[in-house]
C-alpha cells in the first residue's frame, strides 16, 4: 500500500511540475491569441455586389395552356394559391441583410401587371406560408397567376433580389443580383 501511496504521490509531483505561474504548460499546452477582432473572425459586412439569384436558366420560356387537375383547382396555401400557376425558383444568397425581398415585374401585351405578393395580387411564395416572395436558406420560390397571361400572350418578367439592412435601407446588384425572362403561352 505505501508504494501505491508513494508512486501517485511521485506521478502528481511530475504533473504539477508541469506546470508553471502563468497557467501555460511547460511541456506545451500553451494558449494562443486569437488573430480575429472582437466581433469575431466572419466578416459581417454587408455587400450589395453579393446579392445574387439565379433564374430559369433561359432568357424564354414557352408556357403550354393548363389542364387544371382537381388538386390544383381546389389547392390553397404554399404553391396552391392560383389554380393557373406559372413557377419559378432557384438559388439565392442574401449576404449578410438582416431580411431581404424578391421584387417581382411584369409586363403582359404590353401591359404591366400589378404583382403585390403582400395582398396575393399576381403572385405568391411556394416557399413560405406569410405569402413574402424572399430567399429562405439559400432558395427561392414563387408563382405567377397563369390567368395574367391568356393564351397568346407573351410577356417580360424581371426578377430582383433586394437586401434590407437593420435601418429598412434597401440594396440591389445590378450585375448578378437580377434576371429577366420572355414568356410565351400556347394556344
Amino acid at each position: 500500500m505505501k508504494n501505491a501511496f508513494t508512486a501517485s504521490f511521485f506521478v502528481a509531483s511530475l504533473v504539477l511540475a508541469g506546470c508553471s505561474n502563468s497557467g501555460s504548460g511547460i511541456a506545451g499546452d500553451q494558449v494562443i491569441a486569437s488573430n480575429c477582432p472582437s466581433g469575431g473572425c466572419a466578416d459581417q459586412t454587408q455587400d450589395q455586389s453579393q446579392l445574387s439569384i439565379t433564374g430559369p436558366g433561359q432568357s424564354t420560356m414557352y408556357i403550354a395552356s393548363p389542364k387544371l387537375s382537381p388538386q390544383l383547382q381546389n389547392a390553397s396555401g404554399v404553391g396552391g394559391a392560383f389554380a393557373d400557376q406559372i413557377q419559378f425558383g432557384g438559388d439565392c444568397y442574401t449576404s449578410t441583410y438582416v431580411s431581404n425581398q424578391i421584387q417581382i415585374t411584369l409586363t403582359v401585351n404590353g401591359v404591366p401587371q400589378t404583382i403585390n405578393p403582400a395582398l396575393g395580387t399576381g403572385a405568391t411564395s411556394t416557399r413560405g406560408f406569410d405569402g413574402t416572395i424572399a430567399c429562405r436558406q439559400g432558395q427561392y420560390g414563387f408563382a405567377i397567376d397563369g390567368r395574367l397571361f391568356p393564351a397568346g400572350s407573351s410577356g417580360q418578367l424581371n426578377v430582383s433580389i433586394i437586401g434590407v439592412d437593420a435601418n429598412g435601407g434597401q440594396y440591389k446588384n445590378a450585375a448578378g443580383g437580377q434576371y429577366s425572362v420572355t414568356i410565351y403561352r400556347n394556344n
